[in-house]
């Protein structure tokens, strides 16, 4: 992946290549968050009653 970059770039690499994991784990998350909304709004019965 960081095969023969210089220093600098290697850095810039590992850098980008992290903020790409916090962004897919964030959008895991709030993917999570959202079905478990769904979820939960699926279950309320007519008069918002579980």
């Amino acid at each position: 992946m960081t095969d023969g970059l210089c220093g600098p770039c290697q850095t810039e690499c590992f850098a980008r290549i992290k903020a790409e994991r916090i962004v897919q784990r964030e959008a895991r998350e709030a993917a999570a968050r959202e079905a478990a909304e769904a979820e939960a709004k699926k279950n309320l019965g007519l008069f918002r009653r579980r």
